[in-house]
């Protein structure tokens, strides 16, 4: 969705977008299931964007649950993603090529995207902060025991023999060298 910048009002705009209720947020979802994500509740989104001209500034939030798969235990499990994100949005000066904003003592934290004319491309942004979200291994809880490594069986469901038994160590051989004390490469 292209935000229209000159139909905010000066100040503060609250705004509210949900799935399925707005088409947009549906066809984003469309997009980011097209990735192999699937959520198994509405996406909602809450903004703040205050417009301090020629910028803006954006608070937020989005909020749903995504199917993912354990790293731990290779099981499924709905992940509850919320997302809070600050974004600075600065219109580019085409002329000399540098924006108008200026950055502030926090700026550093904000993430400032850039603009031409007068629109803002919202789905493009939440698009990146939903991926933003998503952890880089997903675990299904913090007291997920995985699965064995020697049997395969998941570890939270049947309890494995395989840990009563040695594991041997494959690295053992390596044991009996001993490295020499000499200098490597000189000629």
């Amino acid at each position: 969705m292209k935000l229209n910048t000159s139909q905010l009002s000066p100040g503060e705009n609250s705004l509210a977008y949900a799935s399925p209720r707005d088409k947009w947020v549906t066809e984003l979802i469309t997009r980011i299931s097209a990735r192999g994500y699937q959520l198994s509740t509405p996406l909602e989104i809450a903004i703040r964007l205050t417009k301090i001209e020629p910028d803006f500034y954006m608070k937020g939030s989005m909020q749903c649950s995504v199917g993912l798969e354990c790293a731990r235990c290779a099981e499924n499990f709905r992940f509850p993603l919320n997302q809070r994100f600050e974004i600075a949005f600065s219109q580019s000066n085409p002329k000399s090529g540098i924006s108008k904003f200026k950055a502030s003592a926090d700026s550093d934290e904000l993430d400032i995207n850039f603009f031409e004319g007068h629109e803002i491309n919202l789905s493009e942004v939440l698009e990146e902060q939903f991926f933003l979200a998503i952890p880089f291994q997903a675990i299904c809880s913090e007291s997920c025991k995985g699965v064995c490594q020697r049997c395969g069986i998941n570890r939270n469901t049947k309890e494995c023999l395989c840990d009563s038994q040695a594991v041997p160590n494959h690295f053992s051989v390596l044991t009996q060298y001993k490295l020499s004390g000499g200098s490597r490469g000189s000629s």
